[in-house]
């Protein structure tokens, strides 16, 4: 599968470490491209040529980093200058792609026959709700975070991240959670997600450690489940 991912350099980063870090941790099979574009953010483009790169690395998943209003009003023509076929165009920051535009987007990708998915935030993502087959394929291996755990005496001795956030903060979260009390695993969890930190923006921050608390959640319940001398509790995560 050939993956570009398009992000921009901005003072925050947050595209920049979510491209690097899709790029070092995506299967071999993948051929992945990084393109940075400069930080312009312009209210209203009027024509696209100006702003657009002479050239995008050919792509059938197409990874749009939107931060900035503007960068959001030129992914149908990045799309169309990749040939993608499918595009992910998360939204961890409203005011990049606020729902208006958003729409618009849609709309313009509905007509080029692109298929699209939008999740908010990007650790929301899973295969599941979407026919497009390369969308599925990137979101078995990034999206909302999967762990399996092993536990000894009700302490985690073993964490395996079997998909990970787009960021990478599952692989710190699971670093942070080795040695913790079963018990109290996801109320660490979320406070973890946000030392990494999550660098959504601050109204979609919360989501995505309640979806970090959720999964170890999940990961825990299968661990007792397997291991009938951890007993869960009400106290805790």
């Amino acid at each position: 599968m050939k993956v570009t991912a398009v992000f921009q350099d901005t003072a925050r980063g947050w595209g920049s470490r979510m491209a690097s870090f899709l790029e070092e941790n995506s299967p071999a099979v993948w051929q992945f491209e990084l393109k940075e574009l400069p930080a312009f953010n312009v209210p209203v483009i009027d024509n696209p040529e100006d702003f657009l790169p002479r050239q995008l690395p050919e792509a059938e998943v197409l990874i749009a980093l939107v931060e900035t209003n503007a960068l959001g009003q030129l992914v149908p023509d990045l799309a169309r200058l990749a040939g993608a076929e499918s595009l992910l165009i998360p939204v961890d920051f409203e005011r990049g792609l606020p729902s208006g535009l958003q729409k618009q987007v849609k709309d313009e990708l509905e007509e080029m026959e692109i298929a699209a998915a939008l999740p908010e935030p990007f650790c929301s993502l899973t295969p599941a709700g979407y026919e497009d087959e390369l969308i599925r394929e990137f979101a078995s291996h990034f999206g909302r975070p999967e762990f399996v755990f092993r536990a000894e005496d009700g302490e985690l001795l073993e964490i395996e991240v079997e998909r990970s956030s787009p960021c990478g903060g599952s692989h710190f979260v699971a670093e942070e959670l080795m040695g913790v009390e079963i018990e109290k695993a996801s109320q660490k969890a979320g406070l973890a997600h946000q030392y990494y930190p999550c660098m959504a923006s601050v109204d979609i921050i919360h989501r995505s450690a309640h979806i970090s608390e959720a999964a170890v959640k999940r990961a825990r319940r299968e661990c007792c489940q397997q291991d009938d001398s951890i007993k869960p509790t009400s106290q805790g995560g």
